[in-house]
């Protein structure tokens, strides 16, 4: 649960993101499963030898998103270091999702059987690049002079694919034309590199144009290898004279759709049945034509075919205000607030008071132990799940279920998560078993009705109408729990999401049962540089809703942390930086901060005062809120039973653990974080977040979020103070406990109808003390957050 979080933005659009308002635009529709399609950069060689930077910048206009790099020598990508490219890109809204670099006999050390450091170094610069594949373009001559040395040196194929899988890249291999013209045994030579690469270290990218010059046909090797081709060269040709040609071949490329390929009939087959992800557009020839424009008219077609065009328009400026904002959709603050629960045990009512959402933390292996043995109403002999739901409902709470757990029975050998029959978990057809169980539990709990051939229980019910929102596991870039590599887990989401895009046999996935259901990436303690690994791993961003978990622990000193107040944390940038990146690469997905606490028991460093955890409960939810997020989970809701020893988040709860004794309105004891959060849940309820206008004339210690009704004749004004900091997680010692503040109305035709702040054993709040002043009020913050409430006077 830690946050390793980048300590700079890594794109530009992040930068712009904070500090300009208005959100990128997608034009043109297309089909969000595609993707957004690259670009071969080999097909404006002219131009990327002559100016790269200009022609990169040319492409990001166009609207070009991915590219491919074919120009990497000495360690440099078209004359630049690994991460003075990467932030060149990065700078004009675009990445480097793959490369070329020819693998031979001077990366490959036959005497020793190893890598030289010359390819060493080659994976390591992929890495600082951003690549997720690294490819060669071909097999050296030496290489395949005869089978068995060919046989040889396909080994060291797979023996690259696993070098730079642990690296986080993809190997992958690159067709020309002679794989098609070269035969050994009989066999085209392109038949065995496919049979003797395996598919989970060497991945293929078809290069269409060059398969269709030397007489290949890509829709048979589509069909005869399905799920090999994670990458497809895109491109199209036309017939010259015989002899001639980019190959020698009697063909060249052209502009995509003037040729004779059936380029969209391919591209749909490798969507459907090639496993591809990343679809890249590659034309060498032009006929005379400026490449500038033909890669122009090669997105548009791309477009046609159903792939997302992403131009992201200017930003408009909100001034000269000292503190930007970064603009949210219009976010009701009743549909805010959340509560981290685990299995039937929160009392709805009680919940209803402090969260709209719950985010439930159940288990795979409670509701199916064993294969199609689905236990809904009897999970772990107690638990009843359509009762809960129906209890939770009746309150109006919705609900984002985690599921976790994989059962024994479901387990890879060596894993303990659910790869199907003991596979290596890299490919979504090895999660059947995952698959199913995600199709069964949304069918059950979902909005739509389901045929009762298609279900596995004896009851048959379906379309209970009683979840929101479904979670692919709780953190699966941590070390604990259901681990996995981010590989793996990407193969798993692409399954449980939809079944691969509905590739897979059988009903399989979220939305196969119901496409309204929402799917949330596994809550992530990485955060972004998680998040893009995944969707780089996936090949597109296969949930509905970005997932983020973050506390706010510091280093001191080594093997020794804190807990510190979120201003003082990474929180609002790292928040900030996956709101942008989602408008730049997902679409705007929405960002929830699916857990966030701290311990209020004195048994390790991490703990705080109950009065911290109660300021820094309203204090992280209204951060996180005006960076972008649009739902915020506490952690958790109440403390961990007394049997188990006390750690880390056993005392983050809003309430006392069943053992303390209680009798009063709610069913546990509640703690000052309860207080603290049902007051302002009570106080903001019908309200619409406004404005982040903290910082105000420049002073960084005091905070300010605003909210108005449906009608703007009420608003409210939240504040608080908050020191400055030095070493991220020490006040400075001439720090003052608050400050003076002059509130200021909006207009003469508002009034200030109550100044208070929360207190415990009340949701009322206690008045705070001001002063009258011509237009507004005076009076001193702290860190306990004061509400003010204003209506206008007429």
């Amino acid at each position: 649960m830690p946050i390793s979080r980048k300590r700079f933005l890594t794109t530009s659009l992040a930068a712009m993101a904070a500090s300009f308002a208005s959100p990128p635009v997608i034009l043109g529709g297309g089909d969000r499963k595609k993707g957004i399609p690259g670009l071969q950069l080999y097909s404006v060689r002219p131009d990327m030898n002559k100016d790269a930077p200009g022609t990169l910048q040319q492409l990001a206009d166009m609207g070009w998103r991915k590219v491919e790099h074919a120009g990497y020598w000495k360690r440099k990508f078209y004359g630049h270091s690994a991460a003075e490219f990467k932030k060149m890109l990065a700078g004009m809204g675009l990445s480097m999702v793959s490369g070329h670099v020819f693998i031979g006999p001077d990366h490959w050390d036959e005497g020793r059987a190893e890598f030289t450091d010359e390819w060493k170094y080659t994976v390591e610069d992929a890495v600082n690049a951003g690549q997720l594949y690294l490819v060669t373009p071909s097999i050296a001559d030496s290489w395949r002079k005869d089978y068995d040395t060919l046989l040889r040196h396909l080994e060291v194929f797979n023996r690259c694919g696993e070098y730079c899988r642990k690296s986080g890249l993809i190997f992958g291999y690159h067709n020309h034309s002679m794989e098609f013209e070269t035969f050994f045994n009989g066999m085209a030579l392109y038949d065995i590199i496919l049979q003797h690469t395996d598919p989970a270290l060497v991945t293929q990218q078809m290069d269409i144009g060059n398969m269709y010059g030397a007489g290949g046909s890509p829709l048979d090797f589509i069909r005869k290898y399905p799920g090999r081709f994670r990458l497809l060269h895109v491109r199209d040709e036309v017939k010259v004279a015989a002899g001639a040609g980019e190959r020698g071949a009697g063909y060249e490329s052209t502009v995509l759709g003037k040729g004779v390929m059936p380029v969209g009939e391919i591209v749909n087959a490798a969507f459907r049945k090639g496993g591809t992800t990343e679809f890249i557009v590659e034309q060498e020839s032009f006929q005379g034509e400026p490449a500038i424009g033909a890669v122009r008219e090669n997105l548009g077609f791309m477009k046609q075919l159903g792939f997302l065009l992403v131009i992201i328009l200017a930003w408009a400026s909100v001034g000269c205000q000292a503190k930007a904002q970064v603009n949210n959709p219009r976010i009701l603050m009743d549909d805010y607030f959340g509560v981290n629960v685990s299995g039937c045990t929160a009392n709805p009512p009680d919940v209803k008071k402090v969260a709209g959402w719950i985010r439930d933390y159940s288990q795979w292996r409670w509701l199916e132990p064993e294969k199609d043995q689905y236990h809904f109403t009897n999970a772990s002999g107690y638990m009843n799940y359509d009762a809960w739901y129906r209890r939770l409902d009746s309150q109006g709470i919705k609900s984002l279920f985690v599921v976790q757990q994989t059962p024994k029975w479901a387990r890879g050998k060596d894993s303990s998560f659910a790869p199907s029959s003991g596979q290596d978990g890299l490919h979504p057809d090895q999660y059947t078993d995952a698959a199913s169980f995600f199709y069964q539990l949304t069918a059950r709990y979902g909005r739509r009705k389901t045929e009762a051939v298609r279900l596995r229980t004896p009851d048959k019910l379906s379309g209970l109408r009683l979840m929101n929102a479904i979670e692919v596991y709780n953190e699966p870039d941590g070390h604990w729990g259901d681990h996995m590599s981010l590989q793996q887990y990407a193969a798993l989401l692409n399954a449980a999401y939809d079944g691969n895009s509905d590739s897979m046999k059988g009903p399989y996935g979220v939305k196969a049962a119901d496409p309204d259901m929402l799917v949330a990436v596994g809550g992530l303690a990485g955060n972004q540089e998680s998040l893009e690994k995944i969707v780089a791993y996936a090949g597109r961003a296969p949930f509905d809703i970005i997932n983020a978990h973050y506390y706010t622990f510091r280093k001191v000193r080594e093997n020794l942390r804190v807990s510190v107040a979120p201003e003082w944390s990474s929180l609002v940038p790292d928040m900030k930086e996956m709101v942008a990146w989602s408008r730049q690469h997902a679409s705007g997905k929405p960002v929830w901060l699916t857990e966030i606490g701290w311990d209020t028991k004195p048994h390790n460093t991490e703990s705080v005062t109950e009065q911290e955890a109660a300021n820094y409960l309203i204090r992280s939810y209204l951060l996180a809120l005006g960076a972008g997020v649009q739902k915020c989970f506490w952690f958790m809701y109440s403390d961990i039973d007394d049997s188990r020893p006390p750690g880390i988040f056993t005392s983050s709860g809003l309430f006392e653990n069943g053992s303390t004794p209680y009798t009063g309105p709610t069913r546990l004891k509640p703690k000052l974080t309860y207080w603290y959060g049902a007051s302002m849940r009570q106080w903001l309820s019908g309200y619409y977040f406004a404005a982040d206008s903290s910082y105000p004339k420049g002073d960084s210690t005091i905070y300010d979020f605003r909210f108005s009704d449906a009608n703007d004749k009420k608003r409210i004004a939240v504040l608080w103070y908050c020191p400055r900091y030095q070493f991220e997680f020490r006040p400075l010692d001439t720090s003052p406990a608050n400050a003076a503040y002059s509130f200021l109305l909006p207009d003469s035709s508002w009034k200030i109808t109550k100044v208070i702040r929360p207190v415990a054993d009340t949701l009322e709040g206690q008045p705070e003390s001001f002063g009258k002043k011509a237009g507004g009020i005076s009076l001193r913050l702290d860190a306990t957050p004061v509400v003010i409430e204003m209506d206008r006077d007429r």
